[in-house]
């Protein structure tokens, strides 16, 4: 397993799985890729220690969250395959295909002054499961490192009311982004004497602005990456599925944006913490540093090969899965030894 990952992290351009055992790291004979994989055992719970123990010093740890997803079309007999979001270019043709789907929790490392190799779109993975669930495991780890609570960030598919009713137990700030067509519920008038208590308030949908109250706060700000930027917020909202949970709802409206797919014009964030955010906090800026993961997805895809092999076991693929964060790992700790020399 130890020739299998340096052999990854030096055959950047190879056609098929067994072509790793040609790399000059790799001492043994080509079925021994495979063999690696199939009697190969990995103490996920140690990993994440070793892991947790060797990120570098941080105030407040930035948690990103996601998933993506491993095809497997013509595997009919492989265990535990489902549909999976897959996009595609075809004009009315459904994003949707079959294999495995893969979710990863990790942290964004501070870009440091006294570390400019930090500089860029790192990312260091730290367990591959259901977000929630591993939220729940690094979330005591980093307490103890750390001053402050973590901050979550997660993509619009976790926006949801039952998102938030999974995480509520975990010491962990959320900041998420939001589908344009949810709606949330302010909170609920005074009592009229009569039938159950109020559990909703007002309507408040994000598609119709004739709903919307007085924010509690707008300003506008020049902003290094987005351009001329307004912002308005909204405190003391909730889901209708998650009424006990209250959050802030940042509507952030690039002035300069082109209001397309990839330049949006408008972008909806929630927020969901401990205690509310002072006046004009930055915060909503913090959703910028998500990105890194699908840097990262598409480094192990196209650099490090994790898509090519097709293995007949769910078991064998959690491995090699486990095996792309432990090469990511020995990148980011190489990255003051080696110079980078991407090709042009």
């Amino acid at each position: 397993m130890f020739e299998l990952i340096d052999a990854v992290l030096t055959s950047p351009a190879i056609a098929s799985f067994p072509e790793l055992s040609c790399a000059p790291v790799f001492h043994r004979q080509w079925p021994s890729v495979y063999e690696a994989l199939k009697d190969g055992k990995l103490d996920s719970t140690e990993l994440l220690g070793l892991e947790v123990k060797n990120l570098p010093p941080m105030s407040r740890p930035l948690l990103v969250g996601d998933h993506t997803a491993s095809l497997r079309v013509q595997a009919r007999t492989l265990d535990d395959r489902s549909f999976v979001h897959q996009p595609t270019l075809i004009k009315g043709q459904k994003p949707i295909s079959i294999g495995h789907r893969y979710s990863t929790l990790g942290v964004v490392p501070p870009n440091g002054p006294n570390d400019p190799a930090v500089a860029g779109s790192w990312f260091l993975p730290l367990r591959p499961a259901k977000l929630a669930e591993q939220l729940k495991e690094v979330c005591p780890l980093l307490a103890e490192q750390s001053l402050e609570r973590p901050l979550g960030l997660f993509d619009s598919e976790f926006g949801s009311g039952a998102f938030l009713e999974l995480t509520a137990d975990i010491d962990c700030d959320l900041l998420f982004r939001i589908k344009p067509n949810r709606k949330f519920y302010r909170a609920p008038g005074p009592y009229k004497g009569r039938g159950r208590y109020p559990v909703h308030g007002d309507v408040f949908r994000l598609s119709q602005n004739k709903t919307w109250h007085d924010a509690d706060e707008q300003w506008e700000c020049d902003d290094e990456k987005l351009g001329r930027v307004r912002i308005q917020r909204w405190d003391d909202l909730h889901f209708e599925d998650a009424p006990k949970h209250i959050i802030t709802v940042f509507r952030v409206e690039r002035l300069d944006a082109r209001g397309t797919r990839r330049d949006p014009k408008v972008i909806w964030l929630g927020y969901c913490g401990k205690s509310k955010l002072p006046l004009h906090d930055p915060t909503w800026r913090q959703y910028l540093s998500r990105y890194v993961i699908e840097h990262w997805y598409r480094f192990i895809k196209q650099s490090l090969n994790w898509t090519l092999p097709q293995f007949s076991t769910p078991e064998r693929s959690e491995l090699w899965s486990n095996l792309m964060l432990i090469a990511s790992w020995q990148l980011w700790l190489a990255r003051t030894e080696a110079v980078d020399n991407p090709r042009r």
